[in-house]
């Protein structure tokens, strides 16, 4: 059983995520405008195309190395300090290979699926990769420790760096799909610099045992995690190839709308990740878990009306008549995110309870639909297409991941869906309490 001390600082937790990711979604909010108002159309489906590049392949290369972590603390089989050394080797080691392979790529694709992208690009994705995947890891170390407040207010300093870096650079007259890359991956790697710490490189390359247990339940999970990847990302390489840099930039703008609200959506997901990695009160866990499913779910329906009406007035009036077209794109997208936010806990939960292949056959049931939608619809259709084939993947995935949750944790589908007058009590008098 849980302490009184010990909810309270989930609830802190809540309120301190809550409260950065709104400010870090800001943030970005405004550094998007700045962008996508100064690039021409396809410098900002460049700039779109390099940077998701960037994130599907650091996500690849994460080798499930975050739930594994998740596990081994849940498990105690390892101290925080132990996962610093650990994950500092992998990603490092797993860094260099994912640049690797991105030069083949690089170079085999650069008439195709990389054209538009130069070589100072793509060499600037080459040099990030390494100390970014570290980052990544690090982050979930970060939160596991209970350190959610310190790795956040980086975070978000990174977000504030990059824009006045976009300003900046915009006011001298010398913003660029290549300048903008630059200021996002010196931006995105500042908070590594202020989580750097002598102890936690120290003897790295020597934990070999529990590197290998950590790539070893990594493996099992990767699957399932390159699949999320894929459903989340593999839209952008298909918009690419198959309709061009000017309708993937109107594309991106969707999306970048959609990853804001997702991003202060998800801040609870992040605050319940200390109680992942932790086997006491399980109990307590779910029931946490089933409050937030519901509460979101109830939040998720108001907000995709909502945006749904209002997407294109929003859309021209922050980013300008030429990208008129992707308010189409929005309102498809924002219920695909609602059920991306529904699930996040629930993945959490599964994998850290080792139920790696009911998960795993879900994942990848849905990145091949999804890749199916698209290589059906994209051909004769806008890139509106990705977006429906977008939404009916993250809704399918997280209508079987909540009936696995149900299962697994013995709880009445009543309980996970209908939010009750009583829930918002709750919110609003813990909120005055705190």
């Amino acid at each position: 059983m849980r302490t009184t001390g010990e909810r309270r600082s989930l609830r802190l937790n809540v309120l301190a995520m809550g409260g950065f990711t709104v400010v870090r979604g800001l943030l970005a909010f405004a550094a998007s405008l700045v962008i996508t108002r100064g690039l021409s159309t396809d410098d900002r489906g460049v700039y779109g195309f390099v940077t998701g590049t960037t994130t599907v392949l650091l996500m690849l290369a994460g080798l499930g190395i975050g739930s594994a972590m998740t596990r081994a603390r849940a498990a105690d089989s390892a101290t925080t300090q132990d996962l610093y050394r650990a994950s500092f080797a992998i990603g490092a080691a797993n860094g260099l290979l994912a640049s690797g392979l991105f030069f083949l790529a690089y170079v085999l694709g650069r008439a195709s699926l990389f054209s538009g992208v130069t070589w100072g690009e793509a060499v600037t994705v080459m040099l990030v990769l390494p100390p970014m995947l570290v980052l990544s890891h690090w982050t979930v170390v970060s939160y596991l420790d209970d350190r959610i407040v310190e790795i956040n207010r980086a975070y978000t300093v990174a977000g504030l760096l990059l824009l006045v870096g976009v300003g900046t650079v915009g006011l001298a007259g010398g913003l660029t799909a290549a300048t903008v890359v630059i200021v996002w991956a010196v931006a995105g790697l500042l908070p590594l610099l202020t989580m750097l710490r002598p102890s936690r490189v120290r003897g790295a390359f020597s934990r070999v045992s529990l590197v290998g247990q950590l790539v070893g339940f990594g493996l099992r999970a990767n699957i399932a995690t390159v699949a999320l990847v894929l459903v989340w990302r593999v839209d952008v390489f298909l918009v690419k190839g198959y309709r061009g840099l000017t309708e993937l930039a109107m594309y991106g703008v969707a999306v970048a709308l959609c990853e804001i609200m997702l991003s202060v959506a998800v801040s609870l997901r992040v605050a319940l990740t200390p109680r992942q990695g932790d086997r006491s009160d399980r109990a307590g866990l779910v029931a946490a878990i089933s409050t937030a499913t519901r509460l979101t779910i109830a939040a998720g329906v108001t907000a995709a009306l909502v945006l749904g009406l209002l997407a294109e007035p929003i859309v021209v009036h922050l980013y300008g008549e030429r990208y008129a077209d992707a308010a189409g794109a929005m309102r498809w997208l924002v219920p695909g995110i609602v059920a991306l936010v529904v699930q996040g806990p629930l993945l959490d939960f599964l994998l850290a309870e080792g139920k790696v292949a009911g998960v795993t056959v879900i994942t990848v049931a849905s990145v091949v639909i999804n890749i199916a939608l698209n290589i059906t619809l994209l051909p004769d259709h806008t890139f509106v297409a990705a977006a429906v084939a977008s939404t009916v993947t993250y809704a399918l995935s997280s209508v079987l991941i909540l009936a696995l949750f149900v299962r697994e944790a013995a709880v009445g589908w009543r309980r996970m869906l209908v939010a009750t007058p009583a829930d918002v009590r709750a919110v609003v008098r813990r909120s005055h309490s705190t």
